[in-house]
């Protein structure tokens, strides 16, 4: 959400928004494709995906998470 934030302000958590986009349905299609996601909704009411990948994940499980994004 913050690009501009400084690396000590980074977290492995990311959180991501996209501008027009209804989350809590991206969020349900991500459960729907095996993607466990949190569905938040910050202070200024703007709904918000996190994502906690970890080291056991794989970058084709990663990549495969991207390509669900991206329809």
């Amino acid at each position: 959400l913050h690009a501009e934030a400084p690396p000590e302000s980074a977290g492995g958590i990311p959180t991501f928004h996209r501008e027009g986009a209804d989350m809590a349905a991206l969020h349900a299609r991500l459960l729907q494709g095996g993607f466990v996601t949190s569905l938040r909704t910050l202070p200024t009411r703007q709904k918000v995906l996190r994502v906690s990948p970890h080291f056991y994940n794989t970058n084709a499980e990663l990549d495969d998470l991207l390509a669900h994004l991206d329809h």
